[in-house]
């Protein structure tokens, strides 16, 4: 059983990557690929992973006011990983965003006395 909360962190982070990924990934906003991944491993331990094969940009000075995403996606889950650019794959470019949280609920066990 997964939380209302675990479930909604992990909506608003897995929103914010894919968001990246159309904003930031491919100049002038250009079409690329996208690939989003997900498994429950053991433990109850969700993991996401948003990939594309554009370049990463290092965000600057015009930037401010943004890059809160990232912050963001970091204080809801348990671990956010990015790897960028040099990556194996089309282009050895690249960057993919790996989302990982604990989304099960602990159980009630009842029993009979």
């Amino acid at each position: 059983d997964i939380s209302d909360e675990a479930t909604l962190a992990m909506e608003l982070a897995v929103n914010e990557a894919v968001a990246n990924v159309a904003v930031h990934a491919y100049p002038d906003c250009a079409p690329g690929p996208l690939r989003v991944t997900a498994r429950l491993g053991s433990g109850g331990v969700a993991e996401v992973c948003i990939g594309d094969d554009g370049k990463w940009r290092t965000p600057g000075l015009g930037d401010i006011g943004r890059s809160r995403g990232l912050a963001m996606m970091e204080r809801l889950l348990d671990e956010v990983a990015i790897n960028h650019d040099g990556l194996p794959g089309p282009g050895e470019n690249g960057t993919v965003v790996t989302l990982r949280h604990k989304v099960s609920r602990p159980a009630l066990v009842a029993t009979r006395s």
